[in-house]
């Protein structure tokens, strides 16, 4: 009898201990809800709710024109019935294709015209349809039927523009102090005025390197340089983050911040043998300047920035692309995937890096050594329905 007792007694001991480590382990995975004012944060653990997702593709079309995608395209888009429309910069024309990748129709030349291009390097559509081309300091914009409507001067450079349902212009510039140039999201009116400036931060550093007399200002761009992210949610809301730092700020039409996302990550250091990489990437600078020049115009931060790339999908999920150390063998591209309301669903992983993930397909550009060309290849995500959308974790308010 003895024996048999100290068994029980040793069993339910044991469950006593294990029970509460279980719910300690899935605490840990839930994240944290905070508020600074009326400013929702949500704080992500390191590990996705719903652990990892890959796509299930299934090739839908390629387009492989020569002619016409001898140049990378500056950017693809798609409209509300999904024809995909092609930037080329190169030849400052659009050519738009249907959801099967059969050419309709294409417009715009070189030029300073209506529907003449300089320079243009981004498309986005508004909340009307209709289509706006990002065109050195000008936004142009035309109807459904690329009938153009109008220009929008904007009142100095901006890297990446797009409009609300308001009619305001969300932007990334340069912004000039009085001692340095800084960074900054900025918010303008329909006409292109500035509004207000909503963030700031540092700017690239350059480098003055002598060439023959002069000198000149060399920015070399490798993947390790913290940069400033802009991308629309819907046509109320954008999402803006640096990535120095893993937080993801979503403003609503006014440009205030709602909700602000972050995630529990430790930066990776940077090490001193990732330097060949770097150089080998920018090695026809050599042919301007001496190595050691270049090597000293080359900037890196204590930490690997967090990001290179984030986009967004028709659902609100949003895709946070990580940076692969120069040194890593692993050639697959890995994204952290939130859902609209902040919350990390997914670790997802690729082996391309997709242009558009929308409406359960993903489009890629991609390079073909053969034909020294591009192709655009458009995929079905298979099992685009069974991936989460929401997470009904307790959210504190």
């Amino acid at each position: 009898m003895r024996i048999r007792k100290y068994k029980f007694i040793l069993i339910l001991f044991s469950g006593v201990l294990f029970f509460p480590q279980c719910n300690d382990n899935n605490k840990k995975l839930k994240p944290k809800v905070t508020y600074e004012g009326d400013i929702k944060i949500i704080k992500n653990p390191n590990k996705p709710l719903h652990g990892s997702l890959s796509f299930k593709l299934k090739n839908s079309f390629v387009i492989s024109d020569y002619k016409m995608l001898y140049h990378r395209p500056a950017d693809i888009e798609l409209d509300k019935d999904e024809n995909l429309y092609l930037l080329d910069s190169s030849n400052c024309q659009i050519y738009i294709f249907d959801k099967n990748g059969r050419k309709l129709k294409s417009f715009g030349r070189r030029g300073k015209g209506p529907a003449e291009f300089e320079s243009a390097y981004s498309l986005f559509f508004t909340k009307d349809e209709n289509l706006n081309v990002h065109d050195r300091m000008r936004i142009k914009t035309f109807n459904s039927s690329s009938t153009y409507l109008k220009d929008i001067i904007l009142p100095t450079f901006f890297h990446k523009v797009s409009i609300n349902s308001k009619g305001r212009i969300f932007g990334i510039t340069r912004l000039r102090f009085e001692k340095e140039n800084k960074q900054g999201i900025v918010m303008l009116n329909e006409n292109g005025d500035v509004e207000k400036t909503i963030a700031v931060y540092p700017y690239p550093k350059r480098s003055f390197l002598k060439d023959g007399e002069r000198y000149v200002s060399l920015f070399i761009n490798h993947r390790y340089v913290p940069k400033l992210y802009l991308a629309t949610i819907d046509h109320n809301k954008f999402l803006y983050a640096h990535s120095s730092k893993y937080r993801i700020y979503i403003i609503n039409v006014d440009g205030k911040t709602d909700l602000i996302i972050e995630k529990v990550e430790i930066g990776k250091k940077v090490l001193k043998d990732e330097l060949p990489f770097i150089l080998k990437d920018f090695s026809h600078l050599e042919k301007t300047f001496p190595k050691n020049e270049i090597e000293k115009a080359i900037h890196l931060p204590a930490r690997i920035p967090f990001f290179n790339r984030i986009l967004v999908d028709d659902e609100g999920r949003i895709y946070v692309q990580k940076i692969q150390p120069y040194t890593s063998k692993n050639d697959n591209v890995e994204f952290d995937v939130f859902n609209k309301k902040g919350f990390f669903l997914y670790r997802l992983s690729l082996d391309f890096s997709p242009e558009i993930i929308k409406k359960g397909y993903v489009y890629d550009i991609f390079y073909v050594n053969e034909s020294d060309s591009y192709k655009i290849r458009k995929y079905k995500i298979l099992n685009w329905n069974k991936i989460k959308k929401l997470e009904t974790t307790n959210e504190g308010r």
